[in-house]
């Protein structure tokens, strides 16, 4: 568990990770009272950092080995539960378009 002090006392970071599914890549943190308009996230070829501003910043950053399709990420907040879902570069099917 992580924990940061701020201003409006101490962020807990109970649960995060990263895994891979067949076509996507997935990352989660858990992030009790934190609202949603308090949460930025980059997300580039190679990292997803996501920034948490309550009281003072917090930063988590994801390292992302696979190809992804950036533009195409999907992110949601439910029940205290920050999802992204990456949809990974299908190398077959760019190479069957080209042809």
């Amino acid at each position: 568990m992580e924990s940061r002090q701020g201003s409006m006392g101490v962020l807990e970071i109970n649960d995060s990770g990263i895994y891979e599914t067949e076509n996507h890549i997935i990352v989660y943190m858990v992030l009790p009272n934190i609202k949603k308009e308090n949460i930025d996230l980059t997300i580039s070829s190679d990292k997803l950092i996501i920034e948490i501003k309550s009281g003072k910043r917090f930063q988590k950053e994801f390292t992302i080995t696979k190809s992804i399709e950036t533009d195409k990420a999907i992110a949601t907040f439910k029940g205290d539960i920050l999802r992204v879902e990456i949809p990974k570069v299908k190398h077959g099917i760019a190479m069957e378009n080209n042809r």
